[in-house]
Formats: C-alpha cells, structure tokens, sequence
C-alpha cells in the first residue's frame, strides 16, 4: 500500500537498480521515463531521459528538483558497462544519487507532498540495453562506507585459552 511507500509523516525511501545502457533512447523524440517512482507532479524520484538533452544523457529529478545534470551523468555513467544507480531519500529530506555507491550528487530536496492520497506509481522502460535489480526501500539504504561503525564490543573471547577479557585486558595468556 501506498503508506508503506511514503507515509503521511514522511518517511526515508530508497530506488535502486542495476543498468547497462547501449544508447539513449529520447532525444528529438520525446521526454522518456526510464525509471521512476512517482505519486504526482510534486511527489516523484526519477531517472530520465530529455527530448533535448545536451548532453544527450539521462537526468535526475525528485520533486521538481534536479539532482544529476546530463553532464554529471556522462561523466559517471558509462554506455556498455553496468552501473548499480541508487536515489535516496532520507530522513533530512535530502536526496542523494548514487553510481556503483560513490556519491554522485547530493541535494536538498523538496520533499513530496506528503497529504496526497493518491497511488505511488513505479515505472520501468524506456532504454536500449538492461535494467535488473530493481529495489524499492522505505529506509536510506547507504553505501557500506557511510554506515558509521557499531561500538566495538566489550568482551573477547581468545582461542587459545577460551577465557573472557574485557576492554581493558586483552593480553593472550
């Protein structure tokens, strides 16, 4: 359901896929969605591909901001090579675009318009080449990087003599 997409209060939302474009398919023909989850003209994440593009890439857009220019995406995605692409909303209601997780561009967004009531609608198509993978979160999903480390544990155990040490003890006997 819808609410589980994006509740009333807001929530963290992640779209992510694998791709590997041989062409781009758009341009002097029409705006084309390659991959998009949207609600309304206020509330969508998408990937897509201009009728006028220069360069003749796809964009990023959230909301009815840009997130990734044609020039940034030509500079790091690559035609005839799979990319993992992520767009993630998080709770700062900021938006990050992601390629093979390195941060490509990261943008305070406008976040979607959380009364409306209406279907979230995911779109896929549109390309010359694949999409495979696709994966839709309701938390951030951050690259491994970004994760901040958990607190390192308190006891360890040693093999050689199966004893309990703590922080400040951890000589082997």
């Amino acid at each position: 359901p819808d609410s589980l997409v994006m509740p009333s209060s807001g929530s963290e939302l992640t779209l992510e896929c694998r791709v590997y474009f041989t062409d781009y398919l758009a341009y002097g023909i029409d705006n084309l969605t390659i991959l998009s989850l949207k609600q309304s003209w206020d509330s969508y994440f998408e990937i897509y591909d201009p009728k006028w593009g220069n360069p003749r890439n796809p964009l990023v857009t959230a909301s009815g901001k840009e997130i990734v220019s044609g020039l940034d995406w030509s500079t790091n995605i690559d035609k005839n090579t799979w990319a993992h692409l992520k767009i993630v909303f998080d709770a700062e209601e900021a938006v990050t675009f992601y390629v093979d997780d390195v941060e490509i561009s990261k943008v305070e967004s406008t976040p979607p318009n959380y009364s409306r009531t209406n279907d979230w609608i995911l779109t896929v198509g549109n390309v010359s080449g694949y999409i495979d993978e696709i994966r839709l979160s309701s938390i951030a999903r951050l690259p491994e990087a970004e994760i901040p480390p958990e607190e390192p544990p308190i006891t360890y155990l040693t093999a050689e003599d199966d004893t309990n040490t703590t922080d400040e003890d951890t000589s082997v006997s």
